[in-house]
């Protein structure tokens, strides 16, 4: 299962980017990010790889994130992994005339008997990306100046 969310955020690229880096900030705008835990290399680079503690409604989860691209100012990519569902997850920010444009897509791949559950799932999936979308994007306004005209 694929989903794709285009979002403009009205702040310039080098502030997003920098904020989107900035590992301590993430609980502040991740939803349910509780703990995040350095397994192997250089947190944030390529490789790198971390225990994530979240609440997921009433259960407590822990994923594995290994960071596969880090490129910045334009790209970032990871993996996730959590009782056998992978989710790889895909940033792009551009510059955009009054902003930035940040490109977020998420492919998950489910074990073979939770793939029977796809469209029961997909609304669930869909609805947390998109609290993790509306939190980066509510936190990059609501920290930094507006774009310059």
């Amino acid at each position: 299962m694929k989903l794709a969310f285009d979002t403009h955020l009205p702040r310039p690229r080098a502030d997003v980017v920098a904020l989107f880096q900035d590992q301590s900030l993430r609980p502040r705008w991740q939803p349910g990010l509780a703990v995040i835990r350095p397994l192997a290399g250089t947190p944030g680079e390529a490789g790198a790889r971390s225990e994530l503690v979240c609440t997921l409604g009433p259960r407590r989860v822990v994923m594995v994130e290994t960071v596969l691209t880090c490129a910045p100012p334009g790209h970032f990519a990871a993996d996730y992994a959590v009782e056998g569902v992978a989710n790889r997850v895909t940033h792009r920010f551009t510059p955009a005339a009054d902003g930035t444009r940040w490109e977020l897509t998420s492919e998950f791949t489910l074990p073979p008997v939770m793939g029977l559950m796809a469209p029961w799932l997909l609304p669930i999936l869909r609805g947390q990306v998109e609290r993790t979308v509306d939190g980066f994007r509510d936190f990059v306004i609501a920290t930094l100046p507006p774009a310059a005209p």
